[in-house]
């Protein structure tokens, strides 16, 4: 479901919107839920954090964590900067959160501008390496690593 969501033009275009402002944001990193709206559609979802804690940390609201009840998947983004690749994945913080909370978490990283990676992960530490999706306007969207 998680594929068929990232094939999505506007879902892309939606995500690369927002990492782009989280690059440009250096007190928190951005996130909310990926989540379909009543026709179908794919979405995503900002939120504001509840804490501003650095450039490396986003701190869910608690309005987002009630959306995540009936939401797909938990998202936020490793966006620090364009060549972003050595901190693709969840780190300790985010498998942690996970554990906790019990949802699908989806990191989506910064590997050069025109392309994010999507790291799957679950509660119980599972990862998943999505694979890398480039910026809609910039071609065919998802290249296999």
């Amino acid at each position: 479901m998680l594929l068929e969501a990232l094939d999505d033009q506007e879902l892309l275009a939606q995500l690369f919107e927002q990492a782009d402002g989280d690059l440009a944001e250096t007190a928190t990193e951005y996130g909310g839920v990926l989540d379909r709206d009543r026709v179908g559609r794919w979405q995503a979802l900002l939120y504001k954090p509840l804490l501003r804690r650095g450039d490396r940390v986003f701190v869910p609201p608690a309005i987002m964590i009630e959306r995540l009840y009936s939401g797909l998947y938990h998202y936020h983004f490793h966006a620090q900067q364009h060549d972003n690749g050595s901190f693709a994945g969840p780190g300790k913080g985010d498998l942690g959160l996970a554990g906790r909370l019990g949802f699908n978490f989806v990191i989506f990283t910064f590997v050069d501008a025109d392309h994010l990676n999507a790291d799957y992960h679950q509660a119980n530490g599972v990862v998943i390496d999505m694979g890398t999706f480039r910026r809609p306007s910039a071609g065919r969207n998802h290249v296999q690593d």
